[in-house]
């Protein structure tokens, strides 16, 4: 359930309390491993109250993601590609990089393939750059930013943030650059 700002105090708390124990168990374990149950456990809740605000922890998970894309299309909605590649790929960098362990399992992990596609379908639908993501320097770039991102987690991300938006601009730009030619 999307909070809107106007549920009741003790709704708000039962939603985020069941956010942030799906969180955590995202960051402890594998989503396949994941029930019902535990989940209820972690948050403090009952079945039937889950059961009252979400069919499924696949529902939960689908919410959880949309809202990560949401959000990610928000911050880069004023953006033309290609001419702004170059804030386009920060704002992956700097909004990937806040959002928290459970984000970076969902991104890196094979498993959440399926709903990883996903997300990138729902940011291109929302933003100015759906035409630009259709076309071979787009796929390009989409793949690239996804792939260092990906590298950058499973490396401990010893770069720091700076260091990584640096290198992922100057190869994805370069790259950009020469299909031009």
């Amino acid at each position: 359930m999307i909070l809107t700002g106007n549920e009741d105090l003790r709704i708000k708390r039962t939603i985020e309390s069941i956010n942030e124990a799906f969180k955590k168990l995202l960051c402890e374990t594998d989503y396949e491993k994941i029930s019902v149950t535990k989940l209820c456990q972690e948050a403090r809740i009952s079945k039937k109250t889950f059961y009252f605000y979400y069919s499924d922890l696949d529902e939960l998970l689908k919410e959880m993601m949309m809202q990560y894309s949401s959000a990610y299309a928000k911050s880069v909605a004023r953006y033309h590609l290609p001419e702004d590649a170059k804030d386009v790929i920060k704002e992956f960098f700097v909004f990937s990089s806040h959002q928290g362990e459970a984000y970076d399992r969902i991104t890196y992990l094979e498993s959440f393939r399926y709903i990883r596609n996903q997300m990138i379908h729902d940011v291109r639908a929302e933003t100015k750059i759906e035409s630009f993501s259709n076309t071979l320097p787009g796929i390009y770039m989409s793949t690239a930013l996804l792939e260092i991102y990906i590298y950058w987690v499973n490396g401990g991300k010893k770069e720091s943030l700076d260091e990584i938006i640096k290198e992922a601009t100057n190869l994805i730009l370069n790259v950009l650059n020469g299909m031009k030619s």
